[in-house]
């Protein structure tokens, strides 16, 4: 007989991350994206709640409470009071689907890099140079510049 794994739920006191988690990664800058991709392969079929941050047991050890006051608070050992309630379907800490997420959640975040170059001549180039050593250098890093980007530029047609 199979072991029967119960639902999994987890809490959360922001919106805007439930906002993230709600929609696809790939959508964010790369740090969101990277936790967001990661919480979602790591637990897919979990329901996210929401906490408010006054009822968030966490947050108690942000309030300036002592180690000696956070063991002896009760929110911080049992949770909050309706945490040992029974859960259905209207309960006020899970999200209802027409739930709407602050206007900021929600925009996807780019960037657009522009690269201007400028064609010098091979001569001039070697005649800004100072020294041989530094010639040697610069031409050093373009040359590693170059690998990287070509190295980059195919990891991305790969995937």
């Amino acid at each position: 007989m199979p072991f029967a794994i119960p639902p999994t739920i987890a809490w959360t006191d922001s919106t805007i991350t439930l906002a993230w988690l709600k929609t696809e990664p790939y959508r964010w800058q790369p740090f969101v994206a990277n936790r967001v991709s990661k919480i979602q392969t790591t637990i897919p079929s979990v329901e996210w709640c929401h906490v408010s941050g006054i009822e968030n047991p966490a947050d108690l050890g942000t309030r300036g409470l002592l180690p000696s006051q956070l063991v002896a608070h009760d929110q911080w050992i049992h949770g909050p009071l309706w945490l040992n309630q029974p859960m259905n379907e209207t309960s006020s800490y899970k999200i209802p689907e027409t739930f709407s997420f602050p206007d900021n959640a929600l925009k996807e975040k780019r960037s657009v890099v522009t690269c201007v170059a400028k064609i010098v001549p091979l001569s001039e180039f070697i005649d800004r140079i100072s020294s041989f050593t530094k010639l040697v250098r610069v031409c050093a890093w373009i040359l590693r510049f170059i690998k990287i980007a070509i190295h980059q530029s195919q990891e991305l047609l790969v995937t």
